[in-house]
């Protein structure tokens, strides 16, 4: 996990987990008001819930091949 202050003094917090489906890296972010331990804290549990729903639900777009394209 890392994170970036923001303009509006907020900081973002990314991390990044492998997508087995799609054979790619992807990333998810959440957006706090600090940067303190309990903020991080949060973070890490927020985005680790996010990582699960997305696997879980498959949630990323599949991009069509050329020929399903055609077939449909």
């Amino acid at each position: 996990m890392f994170y970036k202050k923001l303009d509006n003094g907020k900081y973002r917090y990314f991390e990044k987990f492998f997508d087995k489906t799609q054979d790619k890296w992807r990333q998810v972010t959440v957006t706090l008001n600090s940067k303190s331990r309990v903020a991080q804290a949060e973070a890490k549990n927020r985005l680790t819930l996010k990582i699960e729903e997305k696997l879980r639900q498959g949630s990323f777009k599949e991009v069509p091949s050329v020929q399903k394209v055609f077939e449909d």
